[in-house]
């Protein structure tokens, strides 16, 4: 059980840090010991083989997962201090595994939105997640049905919309794990530059499928079996001639 805190995480959310953070189940350990930070402004890319860590490590930022050991803070803070409502409220994540509800466009591009959202704010983000001209060939837009857990819709379409989703919400911290893996790869890229474009206001964590969508982070941090292995910028790593550049060479890491 995750118990709640009692101070309500306001304004901008500046520096996340993990100092010395463990988690596992048991002995088995999916996290060991990781220190590292992600800035206000800045995009980071976590990339390394299934099972090395990633998705676990992104998903304690808003407290889905609890530290064995060590700390998270935010704004200098620990997490476990703020109240939680508030805490998530301040994030978004996209994953490969979409959230589509049983009803209308526009009603899944607003969930969880407090006030409604004009056409023109729908239009700007839609264009952003590359999802624009879809909804503008149905008959009824916005307004289209798309039935249970989106059954009417394509992989990549439902993708599409959650990153719609996130971009209306513009929480302090953007999360993509593995986000668009269901694209093409000229979609994938356009999709990105949008992404990147939020950067400067906003706090940005990638989790890449294929390493070509991640090459203009500012950071890259490569995991593997829990443990970080190597971290710089794309240039730097790819000079090292180490395990970051081991994987460039196929581009995509599974």
């Amino acid at each position: 059980i995750i118990k709640n805190g009692n101070k309500i995480l306001e304004g901008p959310i500046t520096n996340v840090e993990f100092e010395n953070v463990s988690f596992g189940y048991g002995k088995s350990l999916s996290l060991r010991n990781v220190s590292l930070s992600f800035k206000l402004g800045q995009m980071t890319a976590l990339v390394g083989p299934t099972g090395s860590g990633k998705t676990t490590l992104v998903h304690m930022i808003p407290r889905f997962y609890e530290a064995m050991s060590g700390k998270i803070l935010i704004n200098g803070v620990d997490i476990k201090e703020y109240d939680i409502e508030s805490l998530r409220k301040k994030i978004a994540i996209v994953s490969q595994d979409t959230q589509i509800m049983n009803t209308t466009i526009r009603d899944n591009i607003t969930y969880g939105m407090e006030n409604s959202a004009t056409d023109s704010k729908l239009d700007e983000v839609a264009k952003k997640a590359q999802i624009y001209d879809f909804i503008k060939s149905l008959s009824a837009g916005y307004d289209t049905r798309v039935g249970d857990k989106g059954v009417r819709l394509s992989g990549g379409e439902k993708q599409r919309i959650c990153i719609a989703r996130a971009l209306l919400r513009k929480p302090d911290i953007f999360i993509f794990d593995e986000a668009t893996s269901s694209l093409d790869m000229d979609t994938e890229l356009r999709i990105q530059k949008a992404i990147e474009d939020h950067t400067k206001n906003h706090t940005v964590v990638v989790i890449a499928h294929r390493l070509s969508t991640i090459k203009n982070a500012d950071r890259i941090i490569v995991l593997e079996n829990g443990n970080i292995s190597e971290d710089g910028e794309f240039d730097a790593l790819i000079r090292r001639q180490g395990r970051f550049n081991f994987y460039w060479q196929f581009q995509v890491i599974d």
